[in-house]
């Protein structure tokens, strides 16, 4: 396909868009409001504490005897009984829906408006969207309609930002079928009706990817370090976005290399060109710029200290704050170590081998919470002992690793297939299994478009492979940690941009 070819949207294509996307989402959010009451993750309940004390920490109740693992229990959205978080993509049931926004209710009355012993300091979630839902407490806002506002903006966005960069690669009609995916994505309209960070976090991935697009193409300050500060904040909001930051950098040394070194084919001012389109990358308002000229070593300057700059004024504040209030400079979370032995521990290696499905397993299993307990057997009283909790729970995965190596080889296969699975481990009911059918042939569609643009598009531009990064950030980290299809919600634009990109075939791969 020729850039002169390319038809993109127009002015009222753009408008029509942004009311089918904006009505959609909304409908969805409408039709879903008990969801917003939920709190599995304890955002809300985090974000009232900060506004209600002015700390981002956990309330300790006044005679509390809870052990360790209660704590992470609670922290976690989970109790024993209930274990969502455990079960690979388990959605809650219906009938749950009522009693848990009543429990979450219940729990912030009593502890921000009752019986307050004080407030430790925590790092156990990332702060950005905690900070988000306190500042709509702050006016009064931390209800349904301020929950649903925040997540509406944030979906609304990640698909506009899709369709613009679908439409300069591929023209309007793959940007149409691109925006039609991600609006009607499962489990993007699903998780937009909670209090979870999965819908503000796509927001910042693909606001991140237009950014560093514009940084690669440009190699101006302004916006290297503008991308860099949205990767700080996507970093806040999930950690592993901060792999995927770093990632990108190296990516841009990569290639950089490639084209000096000639590892790269490159064409050079003087060679003929069959296709200007193939030889040049599309800037922010369809201009063009030779690779040659991208990877000037000046330019490549530019870029790496801009983002990396941008990066570290955002992430270094909540650092330096943990090293303050904690006791050690991390710019992550202290709930890694959690994450790392739910899905490598010697009570999850059994079930892989003796269960007849896997996803049964729960953290609420009693030998996981014996083991949990030996690892760490100490109250968390106050914001330190999250570090130690953290590092033990890390040391006991790795332990767990090295004594079964077999166990965990058939558990990187296990995490893999959860994280890539076409559906969700709903209900064994009448209902539950329609709607898993249903999400199972949209996921099966969209992954067979996926693999077969793969195999007969040749023309991906920079910002399609730079979220291919983030996919393959996602997928190995979530082999190694524990894994469900709610993990993969911030690559749904790349999947729903790969399966629309059959429609501009440029022909087969040589």
């Amino acid at each position: 396909m020729n850039e002169r070819e390319i038809k993109r949207w127009s002015r009222n294509q753009w408008i029509a868009a942004l009311l089918m996307v904006g009505s959609v989402r909304l409908a969805i959010l409408w039709f879903s409001p008990d969801r917003l009451d939920l709190d599995p993750d304890n955002y809300r309940r985090l974000g009232r504490i900060w506004s209600e004390t002015g700390t981002f920490g956990e309330l300790l109740p006044p005679s509390s005897q809870r052990s360790a693992t209660d704590a992470a229990d609670s922290e976690d959205g989970t109790s024993p009984t209930t274990s969502p978080s455990a079960s690979p993509g388990n959605l809650p049931a219906e009938q749950q829906v009522a009693s848990s926004a009543d429990r979450a209710t219940e729990v912030l009355a009593r502890e921000v408006r009752g019986e307050i012993q004080g407030v430790r300091p925590t790092a156990y979630r990332p702060p950005l969207y905690p900070a988000v839902l306190a500042g709509l407490d702050c006016f009064g806002w931390l209800n349904r309609t301020g929950i649903a506002t925040v997540n509406w903006l944030a979906g609304v966005g990640s698909v506009l930002l899709l369709a613009w960069l679908a439409n300069r690669l591929h023209g309007g009609r793959t940007a149409w079928l691109a925006t039609a995916l991600l609006t009607f994505d499962p489990l993007s309209a699903l998780y937009s009706t909670q209090a979870m960070t999965e819908t503000v976090a796509t927001f910042w991935v693909m606001a991140a990817t237009v950014l560093v697009l514009k940084a690669h193409q440009r190699s101006q300050w302004g916006w290297a370090i503008a991308a860099g500060i949205t990767l700080g904040l996507g970093s806040l909001t999930r950690p592993p976005i901060l792999v995927w930051a770093a990632g990108l950098l190296a990516w841009e040394v990569g290639y950089w290399l490639a084209a000096r070194h000639g590892w790269r084919r490159r064409p050079v001012p003087s060679e003929p060109r069959s296709s200007e389109a193939e030889n040049r990358d599309l800037t922010w308002n369809g201009e063009e710029i030779s690779p040659v000229e991208a990877c000037r070593t000046d330019r490549l300057a530019v870029r790496l200290v801009g983002i990396s700059l941008g990066l570290v004024l955002v992430i270094a504040p909540w650092g330096l704050r943990n090293l303050w209030l904690l006791g050690e400079f991390r710019v992550t979370t202290t709930h890694g170590g959690y994450t790392l032995f739910l899905a490598n521990n010697s009570s999850f290696y059994h079930s892989l081998r003796t269960a007849a499905d896997p996803r049964d397993w729960e953290a609420s299993a009693p030998d996981f919470q014996a083991q949990l307990r030996a690892a760490y057997p100490d109250r968390v009283e106050q914001g330190s002992d999250e570090l130690v909790r953290d590092r033990a729970w890390s040391q006991a995965a790795w332990a767990s690793i090295r004594s079964d190596w077999p166990g965990f080889a058939r558990g990187i296969g296990t995490r893999l297939s959860w994280f890539w699975a076409l559906s969700p481990n709903l209900e064994d009911n009448g209902r539950g299994r329609a709607v898993t059918l249903a999400v199972a042939f949209y996921y099966g569609a969209v992954f067979s478009l996926v693999c077969f643009s793969l195999w007969t598009v040749r023309r991906w531009g920079y910002a399609w492979r730079a979220l291919g990064i983030l996919v393959l950030v996602l997928t190995a980290l979530h082999s190694l940690y524990w894994s469900n299809p709610r993990m993969r919600t911030p690559i749904s634009p790349w999947l729903c941009w790969t399966a629309a990109a059959c429609l501009s075939l440029t022909g087969r791969r040589d």
